[in-house]
């Protein structure tokens, strides 16, 4: 579903406060890239993400929101944000579904 921005916003802040484990995708014409990473930093126009002893950052500026914090029971994703923008840029973050015992 369509997100205004202070939305997504406030998804992000959630999982940084959480440190919720994000499984992240970047989709760019001619790269993508995947990996899994904590939120350690945000502001109203950008993200950094650390996976392991990397750092990214995802600038927010420009950006259109989608997501849902309650994904399909039948989904890998308990939750998801993504970000799209005009050049045809990516993100998407995906909060994996906890196994159950």
């Amino acid at each position: 579903m369509h997100l205004s921005r202070e939305e997504a916003l406030f998804i992000l802040e959630m999982w940084w406060k959480a440190q919720t484990p994000l499984r992240v995708f970047f989709s760019r014409p001619g790269a993508d890239r995947q990996f899994r990473a904590t939120i350690s930093e945000l502001t109203r126009s950008a993200v950094k993400l650390v996976s392991g002893s990397e750092t990214f950052h995802v600038e927010l500026e420009g950006a259109e929101f989608n997501g849902d914090q309650n994904a399909a029971a039948s989904s890998d994703y308990q939750a998801y944000l993504v970000s799209e923008f005009r050049d045809g840029d990516r993100c998407y973050f995906y909060v994996p579904r906890v196994a159950s015992p």
